[in-house]
C-alpha cells in the first residue's frame, strides 16, 4: 500500500527495448498491492518501449490478459526476418515500419472497439489521461514532446513509431521536414519532463533503468553484417543516452517514489532472444514484479525508521 497521503497521479516509464516488460512486471505488482491505481493517472511520459506500455496501461486491461499476450504469443514468427525485409530496408530506412505496432495492439483495439487510425486527441478523450510521447527530430536535432496538446490530429500509433524508431530496426517518421527516431538517443528517462508540470513530486511514480555493463555485445569473425550495424547502432544510442541522463542528474532532486531494476544495455542479441524466448519474456516479468517487491519493502522499512 501507498502509506503516503499523497495519490500517484502521474508515471514515467523509460525506453530500452525488452526492459518494457520488466515495468509490466514492476507496474502490476504495485497497482496489485495498492501503489497505485490506473483510475487516478492523469499524465504519463514515456520514451520507445515505454511508450508502447504507456499506450497498453491506458486501455485498462486486466494483468492477466496482459501477461499472457506478451509471454505466450509466438513473437519470433510474428516479427520473421527475411531476405526481402533486409532489401528494402534501404528505401524503408528500417527493417520494420509501422505495421509492427498494428500487429501488437490490433487484438487489445478490436476487444475496445477502438479504430487502428485513432488520434491522440481521439485517444485522450477515450481514456482521460495524457500521454507524452519523447522522440527525437534528426534533421534539427531537437528532442519534441508528442501528445494530444501538441499533435492534437496525429495518429496514435505512429506517433508510438515516431518514439520508438530505433536506428535501423524500426523506420523513422518522416513529417514535413523533420524526421522522427527513437527518443531513447537523447531523453530514455523523461522524468524532469514530468516533473515540470506535476504539482508534487511525490505523485509520480518513475521506473529507472539500473543498467549492469556485461561484455557479451562484441563484433567478432563470427558475427553478421546485421549484428555489426545493430551493435554499432546500439553501443552509439546507449552511450549518448548515458552521458545525457547523467547530465541531466544533476537538474532534479529525488524523486521519492522512484523504483530501478537492473537491466543490459539494449543490442540486437537480447532484442532477438527476447522475441524468440517466452521464457526469457517471463524472466523479464520476473525481474520487474523483483525489483517492485524491494521498493514497496524499502519503502516500509522507511515509513518505520520515520516514525521512531
Amino acid at each position: 500500500m501507498n502509506s503516503s497521503n499523497n495519490i500517484i497521479k502521474h508515471i514515467v516509464i523509460p525506453g530500452g527495448g525488452p526492459t518494457g516488460i520488466q515495468a509490466i512486471g514492476a507496474l502490476q505488482h504495485l497497482e496489485q498491492n495498492g501503489f497505485w491505481n490506473i483510475n487516478n493517472i492523469e499524465t504519463i511520459y514515456s520514451t520507445s518501449a515505454g511508450a508502447i506500455i504507456a499506450v497498453l496501461l491506458c486501455l485498462k486491461f486486466d494483468w492477466e490478459t496482459i501477461n499472457d499476450y506478451i509471454i505466450k504469443r509466438p513473437w519470433d514468427e510474428v516479427f520473421k526476418l527475411g531476405v526481402n525485409q533486409i532489401f528494402e530496408a534501404y528505401s524503408k530506412k528500417g527493417l520494420y515500419d509501422k505495421n509492427i505496432a498494428e500487429i501488437f495492439y490490433k487484438p487489445f483495439f478490436s476487444a475496445k472497439d477502438i479504430s487502428i487510425e485513432i488520434t491522440m486527441k481521439e485517444f485522450f478523450e477515450i481514456t482521460n489521461i495524457e500521454i507524452h510521447f519523447f522522440s527525437l527530430d534528426v534533421n534539427h536535432f531537437e528532442l519534441e514532446d508528442i501528445s494530444y496538446l501538441t499533435h492534437p490530429d496525429l495518429q496514435l500509433l505512429t506517433a508510438v513509431q515516431m518514439s520508438s524508431a530505433i536506428p535501423v530496426i524500426i523506420s523513422p517518421v518522416c513529417l514535413n521536414d523533420k524526421c522522427y527516431v527513437d527518443g531513447g538517443v537523447v531523453c530514455n528517462y523523461p522524468i524532469n519532463q514530468c516533473i515540470l508540470r506535476a504539482d508534487k513530486t511525490e505523485e509520480i511514480l518513475a521506473l529507472k533503468n539500473n543498467y549492469v555493463k556485461k561484455n557479451n555485445n562484441q563484433v567478432n569473425n563470427n558475427s553478421t553484417i546485421l549484428e555489426y550495424i545493430m551493435n554499432f547502432i546500439s553501443k552509439l544510442v546507449n552511450n549518448v543516452s548515458l552521458k545525457f541522463e547523467n547530465y541531466e542528474m544533476g537538474t532534479y532532486s529525488n524523486i521519492p517514489n522512484e523504483l530501478m531494476y537492473e537491466t543490459n544495455f539494449m543490442n540486437w542479441s537480447n532484442i532477438k532472444l527476447t522475441l524468440e524466448s517466452k521464457e526469457e519474456r517471463q524472466v523479464l516479468i520476473d525481474s520487474g514484479v523483483e525489483a517492485a517487491k524491494k521498493f514497496l519493502l524499502d519503502k516500509q522499512q522507511s515509513n518505520k525508521q520515520s516514525d521512531v
